[in-house]
């Protein structure tokens, strides 16, 4: 038989290189006394010496929920930023549909044409020749015939314009023929 039970909590707690080699023996020679006294010391880190309960578990378990705390807050401020951010997004997409809206009127175009057209601000900055030419190339040859006409003789686009007019007048033709 080997040390009592409060005596290898006194090597466990004072001198643990004598306590590592006395259940390195025990476990050799004595396997049965390992087990039921020696074992437990090595089996569970929540108990220490003496069957009291350690302090480091449940400093261990308080610095987790202040991990989880802190990452809960973070997480809090992060979403509502990102909440804000959506919120302003969706303002100024309204501003934007608004925007979207007022210009369709103006020019009334199809909304599977306005897919092909890289921005709304574009459309306001063509020329009389572009505008008559993005009509023309959409199919809408009424909007494309008022647009091209309107192409003075001492522009340089003149010409090109007269050739557009006339296959306009030509698509037109062929249509009423068929």
């Amino acid at each position: 038989m080997g040390p009592s039970k409060e005596e290898l909590a006194n090597y466990y707690k004072n001198n643990r290189k004598y306590f590592d080699e006395l259940a390195k023996h025990f476990k050799q020679t004595d396997t049965a006394y390992y087990n039921q006294y020696i074992a437990p010391f090595y089996d569970n880190s929540f108990v220490s010496i003496g069957g009291k309960r350690s302090g480091r578990p449940i400093i261990a378990i308080f610095v987790a929920m202040l991990a989880v705390l802190i990452s809960g807050i973070i997480m809090f401020f992060v979403a509502n930023k990102e909440s804000s951010n959506v919120r302003e997004y969706e303002k100024n997409g309204a501003k934007q549909k608004i925007n979207t809206d007022s210009i369709n009127d103006n020019y009334d175009i199809q909304s599977d044409q306005r897919e092909m057209l890289d921005t709304l601000s574009t459309i306001k900055d063509l020329g009389d020749y572009e505008k008559g030419i993005m009509y023309y190339n959409f199919g809408d040859y009424d909007k494309a015939k008022k647009y091209l006409q309107k192409i003075q003789r001492n522009d340089i686009l003149y010409k090109d314009a007269k050739e557009k007019l006339k296959e306009i007048s030509n698509k037109k033709e062929n249509s009423k023929n068929r």
